[in-house]
C-alpha cells in the first residue's frame, strides 16, 4: 500500500519512507466524434472518465536506494494531500502502478517517479475539498 502525502510530508511504499518531491493528479474524459458530413464544426460525446496520478519522491543518497519498481503492476491506494497536517487526501482511490522511472539529475537530487492509474472500475476519484484538519 502506498501512503502519500503533499507540502512538508513524506511518502511511505512498501514500508518504507521516502521524502515526496510532488504529485500531479489529472481526470481526462474520452470522447468519440459525432461530426457528420456537411457539418460546420466537429461533435464530440463523452463517453467514460479516467484518471492518472504522477508522485515524485527523492531517493536516498546511500544504499539501499528503495527503488521499488517491484510495485509496477500492483494495485494500490493512494491518498494525495495537499498539506501533510491534513486529514483526508484531496484525492483518494484505487490504482494501478502502471511505471516507477528513476530520473538521475547531473547536479540535483535523482527522484523515483511512480504513475498511478485508475483500476477500480468508478474512474472518478473521491475528492474531498475540505479535508484540513
Amino acid at each position: 500500500m502506498a501512503r502519500l502525502t503533499g507540502k512538508a510530508g513524506a511518502a511511505t511504499i512498501g514500508g518504507s519512507a521516502v521524502v515526496l518531491s510532488g504529485w500531479e493528479f489529472e481526470t481526462t474524459s474520452t470522447n468519440i466524434e459525432t461530426t457528420a458530413a456537411g457539418d460546420v464544426a466537429t461533435d464530440r460525446v463523452h463517453i467514460r472518465l479516467d484518471w492518472t496520478a504522477t508522485i515524485r519522491m527523492l531517493l536516498s543518497t546511500t544504499p539501499p536506494y528503495n527503488v521499488h519498481t517491484d510495485l509496477v503492476g500492483t494495485e494500490v491506494a493512494i491518498v494525495l494531500k495537499v498539506l501533510s497536517s491534513d486529514t483526508n487526501g484531496i484525492v483518494a482511490d484505487t490504482g494501478l502502478i502502471t511505471s516507477a522511472r528513476i530520473v538521475h539529475n547531473h547536479d540535483a537530487a535523482s527522484e523515483l517517479e511512480v504513475t498511478c492509474v485508475s483500476s477500480d472500475g468508478s474512474a472518478t476519484a473521491v475528492y474531498d475539498e475540505t479535508p484540513a484538519s
